[in-house]
């Protein structure tokens, strides 16, 4: 299993970007055919680098927001895992938004 960061907020990841957007295979049975991700926007934290799995045990993981599971990988940008990732990344820009917002007032 492979985990990927599609979309961290900025190029970097640190205190001030502290939500992300983490893929990784999904287990499914054999009898199914086709691919499926699961998709999850993660709290990290401060100082962390980017944890290898998506569990609340990974390292630098803080908390797990959100989680899409079982995502079918089509062909097209209407498959579930482009609509979900779509979503994840809206999710972890707003969060982002508020969390710099909070660090900018005080």
């Amino acid at each position: 299993m492979e985990n990927k960061v599609y979309w961290s907020g900025h190029s970097f990841v640190g205190p001030m970007q502290p939500y992300i957007v983490m893929c990784s295979a999904a287990s499914m049975p054999s009898s199914c055919w086709g691919s499926y991700k699961r998709v999850s926007v993660v709290k990290l934290a401060p100082g962390a680098g980017v944890p290898r799995m998506i569990s609340p045990r990974a390292r630098g993981v803080q908390k797990i927001v959100a989680t899409w599971e079982k995502c079918n990988v089509g062909k097209t940008a209407r498959c579930a895992f482009e609509c979900s990732l779509i979503a994840a990344q809206d999710m972890a820009r707003d969060l982002n938004r508020i969390q710099a917002d909070l660090v900018s007032e005080v």
